[in-house]
């Protein structure tokens, strides 16, 4: 189990530095949704932090939480198949796209929340 932990603690890294080129690549999309484009993006930055004060803090409880790391590997993974999807299936803004980006970045917002809000109440609780 200890291997699991590790393989995907490694995997969270990779992909946290993979997806950035994706997402920014499909950043005219995020902008083009408005509102729910400016609180995702918003809630992104707050999650890079986290994630980035994470890496920098070295603490185990970190490395070591699988449910923690998983979760971030799928959000990261999450966001590099939709902009994947956007960049190399050229996908243009329309209103029939428009909902296609409404449904996931609104689902990607919610996973950001989910996310943020498990990362505070679980490492609170290990002091």
């Amino acid at each position: 189990m200890e291997k699991f932990v590790k393989i995907c603690y490694i995997a969270k890294i990779i992909l946290f530095f993979l997806h950035f080129y994706f997402l920014f690549a499909s950043l005219y999309c995020i902008m083009a949704i408005k509102y729910l484009g400016i609180v995702f993006i918003l809630l992104y930055v707050i999650f890079v932090i986290k994630i980035l004060l994470e890496m920098l803090s070295k603490k185990k409880q970190y490395k070591e939480d699988f449910a923690y790391n998983i979760m971030q590997c799928g959000f990261l993974f999450y966001i590099m198949t939709i902009a994947f999807r956007i960049n190399y299936s050229k996908i243009y803004v329309t209103n029939n796209t428009l909902t296609y980006f409404y449904v996931n970045y609104g689902i990607l917002s919610i996973l950001v929340l989910f996310i943020l809000a498990y990362g505070m109440i679980e490492f609170k609780n290990v002091k």
